[in-house]
């Protein structure tokens, strides 16, 4: 599964869309990255609402990660 996500440069989600819809653009303000980024293997089958909140963005390696 991928998200759409909206992330500052500490990684911090502001947004984030399942999918890869045309209907689910996000348009981000100068400093905010927006990326299309695998889900980890361990929420794949999860709802999307129950495991977002537990995500941050490894800007260096430019993947989703469990927050720790």
């Amino acid at each position: 599964m991928k998200l759409r996500i909206a992330y500052n440069q500490h990684g911090e989600i502001l947004a984030a869309t399942e999918g890869g819809s045309q209907s689910d653009q996000i348009v981000a303000p100068p400093g905010v990255t927006v990326a299309e980024l695998d889900v980890p293997t361990k929420f794949e089958k999860a709802k999307f609402e129950d495991f977002v909140h537990r995500l941050h963005v490894d800007v260096h390696k430019k993947q989703l990660a469990e927050r720790t």
